[in-house]
């Protein structure tokens, strides 16, 4: 059996159709994976409190192996929950806060009763 990538319902009471994309569901459930890692919150927040940081200044913080720190980096920048920017021949990380806002908003809007 196939699964389709997107599921149309048709709500009656409405007379309207709702179209279920699951590629988005699935790039969602990324963006909400890579911010509820302990980890990773860590390094929101020590990021948040210094402005911005780099790897190695991470590293150091958090005692943890370099390589670890940059997979978390990396999963943090795929969902634009950081910016970058280099700077000699350091990259310094700082919050996408307007990133941060729209998750928070969505997840607000979607526990509403």
């Amino acid at each position: 059996m196939i699964i389709p990538h997107t599921l149309s319902l048709k709500d009656t009471n409405r007379d309207k159709e709702i179209n279920l994309d699951f590629h988005n569901i699935k790039k969602a459930q990324l963006l909400y994976r890579a911010i509820n890692n302990p980890v990773r919150r860590k390094m929101l927040a020590l990021i948040d409190s210094k402005n911005k940081m780099t790897v190695s200044e991470l590293t150091l913080e958090l005692r943890m192996e370099q390589p670890i720190i940059s997979q978390h980096i990396a999963i943090l920048r795929k969902a634009n929950f950081l910016h970058s920017s280099r700077m000699g021949k350091f990259i310094w990380y700082s919050i996408n806060y307007g990133q941060m806002e729209k998750v928070i908003q969505v997840t607000t809007d979607l526990l509403k009763r």
